[in-house]
């Protein structure tokens, strides 16, 4: 009797089960660095969505998605990646994946093979690459990422090879590249570093009326930023000369260049001489 009232519990448990999920739909695929897109059903007579829960390797990545076509956001994996769908749905329905092709399995994935660094060029090589694609040189300038330059790929899944100048500042370097394919795969590099010993840019005055001057062997334009004396972003730009006659007097300030950040001064006009002299 005791066996009997444990079978017909594991079947209400089933029929409970089955009644909220109605089925699952299960596929593997490969991540080739987008995301799924899958039909999802409204049924309209209790509008309700086919879909209940979507899982890929066992982790859970939507509870009752609500939209026609649902994405399914793969981001947290690493291209060729394999990728176990388990979708369950309701009873009288089943999801669709819309570009299944998207996650097929592919014989040449893109990669960075190597990346190397000296004082002149940045060179690197690559595998795997789509046509029309795109790489983005940045540097870690002041805190904050910015493009060194840009350039078309070569578009063939064979070994490619790209040099461009490097344009260092004095002291730590840190760089990354980054590639876009044009059906969106972006694909960033690891961190990479070099360190130069130019001689260093200085700026002067440090007691300053009107302009902050940088001092550099090539007489460049740096790229800066004006802090508050917090810290609060003040602006920031390009230039050989900086133009502090707008900032309020009698207060300190802080200057980021080269990545290295200092303070400065700012002083009334009867305090200097008219013209900018190292200080």
């Amino acid at each position: 009797m005791k066996d009997v009232k444990i079978t017909l519990f594991l079947i209400l448990i089933c029929i409970g089960f089955y009644s909220t999920y109605g089925g699952i739909l299960q596929f593997t695929g490969y991540y080739n660095g987008k995301n799924v897109f899958i039909e999802n059903e409204l049924n309209q007579k209790n509008n309700e969505y086919c879909i209940t829960n979507v899982y890929v390797n066992s982790k859970h990545i939507l509870n009752h998605p609500n939209s026609s076509i649902t994405e399914v956001n793969l981001s947290s994996f690493k291209l060729g990646d394999t990728l176990v769908f388990r979708i369950y749905h309701k009873e009288g329905c089943i999801p669709k994946v819309v570009n299944k092709h998207d996650i097929e399995a592919k014989t040449n994935h893109f990669a960075f093979n190597d990346i190397t660094i000296n004082e002149q060029t940045i060179h690197w090589k690559t595998k795997g690459e789509e046509l029309m694609g795109k790489f983005s040189l940045e540097q870690l300038i002041n805190g904050q990422w910015k493009i060194i330059q840009t350039l078309k790929a070569t578009g063939t899944k064979s070994i490619n090879s790209y040099n461009v100048a490097n344009h260092t500042l004095s002291g730590d370097n840190k760089y990354r590249i980054k590639y876009k394919a044009s059906g969106g795969l972006l694909v960033t590099s690891n961190d990479f570093y070099y360190h130069s010993t130019k001689t260093p840019v200085v700026f002067y005055p440090k007691r300053v009326v009107d302009f902050i001057t940088f001092e550099s062997t090539n007489h460049r334009e740096v790229d800066f930023a004006v802090l508050d004396e917090t810290g609060n972003p003040l602006f920031e730009g390009k230039a050989m000369l900086v133009d502090c006659r707008h900032l309020p007097t009698n207060r300190f300030y802080i200057i980021r260049y080269e990545n290295k950040e200092e303070r400065f001064f700012k002083k009334v006009a009867s305090e200097v001489e008219s013209s900018p002299e190292k200080k």
